[in-house]
């Protein structure tokens, strides 16, 4: 198998370093030009490979150049996976390591200040999601290390879940984003996600008591105890716990088992196993706070398996927060539905057709190596080691393909493989993972 990977591996090394940027349609972080330059960055931070950098400050050149020309899409695109938030990631992170001089700082807060106006923007209109909306914002927020701006943010939000029992309904038109989604890609596993990492960067550690349940063993939060002896930060800390563990709560609610199906629309995909959790529920009345006893509501359940909107991705986001709240009760029920989830191996089962990040099987490889990093149980690595195989079989059928540089993306195409059959080699390329929220 290591042999297998580095062949592979190489391949796409080699590509990077002889890529064209000039023939990549698009700019943004997850698919474009910008999504190689910060994979780049990764790289060269371990290997202190010159050439990889040289990749970097190439395309931050071209953006530059294209913007000076009127020819860039960017700074019309608000949204993390189209636009500006992009662009600011990549100039963060060289100008914290003294790459790009301080002469950048200004574009940089130019684009900072545009992003946390349109954040509150995307709040006000009631779209949460991660990729287009207020949550990838609040990302981008934290991620450039503002503090003002982040505190807000969070307290709008938090004001938000308290008046609709910290129900987070993307009021979109999109099919799959719209309603309350259950996925990291559209809805509450990124605003737990992103609200745990603020937790870690911002914040003091603090204890958290164990909390009373319910009959469903959903943690009641009755009980918080929070210290609020010398962080400036209290009131934050308070509130980005409270908004895990009741957006949590909110999502362990609507597990199979909890809902009375006789009053519910189900649309649901055809597959042997029955799906844990919904996909995302949409009701008539989008002004409506859902519940399970919510009427008018259609439930869309998916068994599929990936990174973006799965029973799996669902499983790491109860192992963290129950880490991060010292709540064993979420770790229990991830405990429970681990077999379910790992017996989801075929096609059928699983929807997954390609090695890609996004709904693919190295997105499925990555978050089991991350539960098993998290568990230690061996369940977890064998489901690894198993997606790990197969990745690589669609990766060998992807070489004999026609290739093109619009490959070299991130969430769809190779960069993505290539840093999970690289973890798997003992060769962690720190960081890259961060805008997948499994950091």
């Amino acid at each position: 198998m290591h042999n297998r990977i580095d062949y592979i591996t190489g391949i796409i090394h080699t590509k990077i370093l002889n890529s064209d940027i000039t023939t990549m349609d698009f700019e943004d972080i997850l698919i474009g030009k910008l999504g190689l330059a910060y994979s780049c960055f990764c790289i060269y931070k371990v290997n202190k490979d010159e050439r990889y950098l040289n990749k970097v400050l190439e395309i931050i050149e071209n953006i530059f150049d294209t913007l000076s020309k009127g020819q860039s899409g960017l700074l019309e695109k608000p949204s993390l996976a189209d636009g500006m938030p992009g662009l600011g990631i990549v100039l963060h992170e060289l100008i914290k390591a003294d790459i790009l001089d301080h002469s950048y700082i200004g574009q940089l807060d130019m684009i900072t200040d545009s992003i946390y106006k349109r954040c509150l923007n995307e709040l006000s209109q009631n779209n949460f999601d991660y990729f287009y909306g207020a949550t990838g914002l609040l990302f981008y927020l934290n991620k450039v290390e503002t503090t003002k701006e982040v505190e807000h943010i969070v307290n709008v939000l938090y004001d938000h879940g308290v008046k609709n029992n910290f129900s987070f309904y993307n009021k979109v038109e999109d099919v799959y984003s719209q309603g309350i989604n259950f996925g990291f890609a559209h809805g509450t596993l990124s605003i737990i996600a992103v609200l745990m990492n603020i937790k870690s960067n911002r914040i003091e550690e603090t204890k958290v008591n164990h909390l009373e349940t319910s009959p469903q063993g959903i943690p009641l939060g009755k009980n918080i105890s929070i210290s609020r002896q010398t962080s400036e930060h209290s009131n934050l800390d308070y509130r980005v716990k409270k908004l895990v563990l009741e957006t949590t709560n909110t999502l362990l609610k609507f597990k199979r088992g909890n809902i009375d199906s006789s009053h519910i629309n189900i649309m649901h995909e055809n597959f042997d196993y029955d799906s844990i959790f919904p996909y995302n529920i949409i009701t008539k009345n989008k002004n409506q706070s859902v519940t399970p006893t919510s009427v008018d509501t259609l439930y869309h359940y998916t068994n599929r398996l990936g990174w973006c909107n799965s029973d799996l991705s669902r499983l790491f986001i109860l192992y963290k927060a129950g880490a991060f709240l010292n709540q064993q009760n979420y770790t229990r029920i991830a405990d429970e539905m681990a077999d379910e989830v790992i017996d989801r191996k075929l096609i059928e089962d699983t929807a997954i057709s390609d090695a890609y990040i996004c709904h693919g099987s190295s997105g499925v490889a990555h978050l089991y190596k991350k539960i098993y990093d998290r568990t230690h149980q061996s369940r977890y690595k064998e489901a690894y080691e198993y997606w790990i195989a197969i990745t690589l079989d669609y990766m060998e059928q992807e070489l004999k393909k026609q290739y093109s540089d619009k490959n070299l993306d991130v969430l769809t195409g190779w960069l993505g493989p290539l840093f999970v059959l690289s973890s798997y080699q003992k060769e962690e390329y720190q960081g890259w993972d961060s805008i997948f929220l499994l950091d």
